[in-house]
């Protein structure tokens, strides 16, 4: 299950470890977040002084999605309808001691999908960004930590030291 929360903590985490080597120039450390981990690259840059140059590959604005629904389709009663959703499907999870699955990649592509869905599809559903470990697929649980996090801040995740520039 991905957390935001934990998952920004890791950047700061993997600069704690950078910081210390002696092969690393502390003060030019930079951070890369791809997909939804560009969100919470870029939290973590908010946050921690010590990163000093934040790059993110995203298609959209992962905690704008979260928050609001694409191209802002949700008000504040839809939004509260989906909270009650996910929480009401944590509990069906724990009792059945399994994880739901919701969302993750189309397949197949409906021919009128926006452009950013064909473009996810392009990557997630070709060899260049599935492997059967991952399967795109995300669990509700997943789903609401990422729409608690998306009101306060915002699947691969990448770090980079830059040493030389």
């Amino acid at each position: 299950m991905a957390s935001p929360d934990i998952n920004t903590e890791d950047f700061s985490a993997a600069v704690d470890y950078l910081s210390t080597r002696d092969d690393v120039d502390a003060e030019r450390i930079g951070i890369l977040g791809i997909c939804g981990w560009g969100g919470m690259a870029l939290n973590a840059a908010a946050i921690d002084t010590r990163i000093k140059a934040t790059v993110t590959v995203t298609m959209y604005d992962m905690s704008r999605v979260n928050a609001n629904g694409y191209f802002d389709s949700m008000n504040a009663d839809a939004r509260h309808e989906l909270r009650r959703q996910l929480n009401a499907q944590r509990t069906e999870d724990y009792r059945n001691g399994t994880f739901a699955l919701g969302g993750g990649v189309v397949d197949p592509l409906p021919a009128d999908a926006p452009q950013f869905v064909k473009d996810y599809h392009a990557y997630y559903k070709t060899p260049r960004g599935y492997h059967k470990r991952s399967p795109t697929l995300t669990t509700d649980g997943t789903r609401l930590h990422r729409f608690r996090s998306s009101i306060c801040l915002s699947f691969h995740i990448v770090m980079k030291s830059v040493v030389q520039c």
